[in-house]
């Protein structure tokens, strides 16, 4: 029996290594998401519906977004061309909701990118925080919600130092609603 066969046999050698396996490919999917993705919030539909966290990639290799697939679920659509002449066919992955937070958690630690990284911080500490799975909020909460928003998407638009004090002034808001209970 070839040596490869036997440790792969062994039960720990083979949670070792289907463990780096993982850290790899996390690490592969993570630094790819840093170059040719996104996190970001999508709207719900619904009058009073909030936006909720979704990654999206865009890729002319189909292949490697069905590893994204695999590994967190979601879907991949067609991206139509304006010049399909001059362009390969592209392909976009998204995955939204809870399933995306749960992908930002795994990949969170492979994060580069300054703004991917600070985007998934915010969804990762307050998110869950904020949002009330009936989605009835009083107003108070509501202008919590809408200003977390706010935050966030104006991440990649202006200055990081003015986004990293908004966010200091957000947490303290935060603790002093918390104090109140």
């Amino acid at each position: 029996m070839p040596l490869s066969t036997a440790l792969l046999s062994a039960g720990r050698w083979a949670t070792f290594l289907e463990r780096k396996l993982l850290d790899t490919e996390l690490a592969y999917l993570a630094g790819f998401l840093d170059g040719e993705g996104t996190i970001g919030l999508f709207k719900t539909s619904g009058a009073n519906a909030f936006k909720v966290p979704c990654i999206s990639v865009t890729s002319t290799d189909r292949y490697l977004l069905d590893a994204y697939v695999h590994r967190f679920g979601g879907h991949i659509q067609t991206k139509s061309s304006k010049r399909p002449d001059n362009h390969r066919q592209a392909y976009e992955y998204r995955l939204r909701g809870p399933k995306a937070i749960d992908a930002i958690s795994e990949l969170f630690p492979y994060l580069r990118h300054h703004i991917k990284r600070a985007r998934a911080t915010m969804i990762l500490e307050h998110f869950t925080k904020i949002t009330k799975r009936n989605g009835k909020y009083t107003e108070a909460e509501r202008a919590v919600k809408m200003r977390w928003e706010e935050l966030f998407l104006s991440l990649s638009s202006r200055g990081e130092n003015a986004w990293i004090r908004d966010c200091q002034q957000f947490a303290v808001g935060d603790d002093d609603r918390n104090s109140d209970d």
